[in-house]
């Protein structure tokens, strides 16, 4: 047994180690709550069934749009705001938006 039949030294290991345990638990719980609520919904690949052309969107706000077979692509700026529900890609430059929701 741990510290042979020393209750107090088994006491004080037990309350480390559930001290030591519960803050990893908060620290994870606060990691996802964080990434759930302040990360772009929208980001990661995404590939239409019917063509197979494949959409990725980046932490960076780009749009990486590939045609079937990867023979075409477009990298074009984005920006998703979360409280609207709103995809808005860059088409011509910095000026011509055009949302798609």
């Amino acid at each position: 047994m741990i510290y042979e039949n020393n209750e107090q030294k088994r006491s004080t290991l037990w309350r480390t180690v559930l001290t030591v345990s519960s803050v990893l638990i908060i620290i994870v719980a606060v990691f996802f709550i964080v990434k759930l609520f302040t990360g772009n919904p929208l980001e990661g690949k995404w590939v239409s069934e019917a063509t197979g052309g494949t959409i990725e969107i980046t932490d960076k706000d780009e749009l990486v749009i590939q045609s079937e077979g990867g023979e075409s692509t477009t990298i074009v700026r984005g920006f998703v705001d979360t409280k609207t529900k709103t995809l808005t890609v860059g088409l011509n430059g910095e000026g011509d938006r055009k949302s798609v929701v």
